[in-house]
């Protein structure tokens, strides 16, 4: 019973697509820009963007990101490719995910010069960088929670949780959010490495971030929403028809855990420490 509500909720959510941009500032001045979408076709979960940094922001850095990926509507992920370039830097990162094992390559070349680093590790979750986001859009709330990723040869995690609620004025709307702490423990090399903790301000109504505060070695940026295309409920929809299908609310924490279900930190540090 439980799997056929799934697959007739889930139905509802297919032919969806989403795009929203976003526009980052240092102090006032516009740094970059980056677009997202989303879209649900074939059973699946296609996501793909781009960030780019603004004629000011290229001033101390000129760089471009590139990345897209696939998940099932399980919310495991299945492919990730990122492409990272500056004028004298190109990283590129394939993922392929099988079940618990990942396997990957890693391309970098800098000064002209290629170093390749291939392989296959078993992670605890399977869950690329760009799906890790979309997790946490859909199940932050109060309690403390975690995300475990792959991202660069090695399996990462976020800490997160709503540390507060504002409502913010954007676009010429009213978004009633969810202010959220995270700290992000990422072990990477490069411009991209995040520093410190993060903020990012969720809408409680679509699950889209308006706002972030975020660090990089590049430097910090103040990330507002700025632009967005096609049906804003999608986040939403994937959030409730998946609520619904597990008999209870993300914050109920009922049922087994699984990506849309994380238990929170205390209650995996107890679960660990039994024999």
């Amino acid at each position: 019973m439980r799997l056929l509500l799934l697959l007739v909720l889930l139905s509802l959510v297919y032919g969806k697509e989403l795009k929203f941009c976003q526009k980052g500032y240092y102090l006032l001045f516009p740094v970059g820009y980056s677009c997202t979408t989303y879209a649900v076709k074939d059973g699946k979960l296609f996501m793909s963007g781009w960030t780019k940094s603004s004629f000011i922001g290229a001033v101390v850095k000129k760089l471009r990101l590139e990345s897209e990926a696939v998940a099932s509507l399980s919310f495991t992920s299945e492919r990730f490719l990122a492409r990272i370039k500056t004028p004298k830097y190109e990283k590129l990162h394939r993922y392929a995910f099988k079940g618990n094992e990942v396997y990957y390559e890693i391309r970098v070349v800098e000064n002209g010069k290629e170093k390749v680093k291939k392989g296959t590790l078993r992670v605890s979750s399977p869950v690329d960088p760009f799906l890790a986001g979309v997790l946490l859009y859909l199940t932050a709330d109060e309690r403390e929670r975690e995300i475990r990723f792959f991202y660069d040869g090695l399996e990462q995690r976020v800490v997160y949780r709503v540390v507060g609620r504002e409502t913010l004025e954007r676009m010429g709307r009213e978004w009633k959010t969810l202010k959220v702490e995270v700290k992000p423990f990422v072990k990477t090399e490069g411009l991209l490495k995040p520093k410190g903790s993060w903020l990012v301000w969720i809408d409680e109504e679509t699950r889209l971030p308006v706002r972030l505060k975020v660090s990089f070695v590049i430097g910090s940026a103040n990330v507002w929403i700025d632009a967005l295309e096609g049906d804003e409920t999608l986040l939403k929809s994937l959030k409730e028809a998946l609520e619904k299908a597990r008999g209870g609310s993300l914050r109920e924490g009922g049922g087994k855990a699984s990506a849309l279900s994380l238990p929170s930190r205390s209650a995996r540090e107890a679960a660990s420490a039994r024999p």
